[in-house]
């Protein structure tokens, strides 16, 4: 009968990584699948022709499904483009699972979620599932899954419950805010990295939609499933990309493995302090000049800062610029 829960895949300009979820999507045969698209700009004809070509390739279901798609007139831009599309999905379902076009599945990975969403359904203290384990090396306990406090979401699903109560534009948080939820930002330099996304966010200085989850997270008390393996490999880092830029990152393309049943629970719904830990360690920290480095980046056409990209690469011999 295939897959039973609905997927949802997040599409824009990139045929090749289009083409290879789409795969993926295909070998688990949803019965409902819903294709959130963005426009291309006005004005750019290659733009216009990719975007074409994706939609193309979404078309060829050959499996029994019913096939939604909401594309609009005009480029709505990422952040409003992925928060409009989820909400039109959650006005219809109850549960979802959320892939975007670099995001390429293993097979146990639609098993594993669709489990899941049943199983914690009803648990208000559970925000979502993840596909990826980025701290790849950290075991999952004997256990097929952990819990977190953060949300890793290259593939991942949730509930209509938590869609409901996410806000795309956020409050510049305050210190004292942040102090309050000491699980969420232990320490100075945590707190100094999520006050500076979440300020870039309500400024709109920076265009996304995934660091509000992470502040209702913060403010709900949510946590997230992370698989023992990781499920999900990120194929879009590069110059093409809205933030994932730099395609020597030691986060691009990591390998993958499978979790089979009979899936092993964790005895209890906490966080994995130790993978917690490793994430504010490895992944939530970022320097003054980062930060800036990162905000020029995002400023440049594709085409200067693929330019940029190759020069540095080049001067400091391939290695990763992160």
């Amino acid at each position: 009968m295939g897959l039973d829960v609905p997927i949802v895949l997040i599409i824009f300009r990139r045929p090749n990584e289009t083409r290879q979820v789409f795969e993926a999507i295909r070998r688990a045969q949803p019965q409902r699948l819903y294709i959130v698209g963005d426009s291309a700009r006005e004005g750019n004809a290659a733009e216009a022709e990719a975007v074409e070509t994706c939609r193309s390739i979404v078309r060829d279901v050959d499996w029994d499904c019913e096939i939604f798609t909401d594309y609009p007139t005009e480029n709505l831009g990422l952040r409003q483009r992925v928060v409009s599309g989820l909400d039109w999905v959650f006005s219809i379902e109850q549960r979802a699972i959320i892939l975007e076009d670099d995001c390429v599945p293993v097979d146990s990975f639609f098993d594993l979620t669709s489990y899941l969403l049943y199983h914690y359904a009803e648990d208000e203290r559970v925000g979502g599932i993840g596909g990826t384990n980025i701290g790849t090396k950290l075991p999952g306990e004997g256990n097929s899954y952990f819990f977190s406090r953060y949300p890793v979401i290259w593939g991942w699903a949730t509930w209509r419950r938590v869609w409901l109560e996410y806000r795309s534009d956020i409050p510049t948080p305050s210190k004292s805010l942040l102090a309050k939820y000491k699980g969420f930002s232990p320490s100075s330099s945590t707190s100094s990295y999520w006050r500076s996304k979440f300020q870039g966010v309500a400024s709109r200085r920076i265009d996304t939609w995934d660091y509000q989850l992470a502040y209702l997270s913060m403010i709900k008390d949510y946590l997230w499933v992370v698989p023992a393996k990781n499920l999900v490999a990120n194929i879009g880092f590069g110059a093409a990309a809205t933030h994932t830029w730099d395609a020597k990152s030691p986060y691009s393309r990591l390998s993958t493995g499978d979790i089979v049943k009979p899936y092993v629970h964790p005895a209890k719904i906490e966080p994995n302090d130790r993978f917690d830990q490793w994430l504010r360690e490895t992944m939530h920290k970022e320097s003054s000049l980062h930060r800036f480095a990162t905000r020029v980046m995002n400023s440049l056409p594709e085409r200067i800062r693929s330019l940029v990209l190759r020069m540095v690469l080049k001067r400091r011999g391939g290695a990763s610029i992160e």
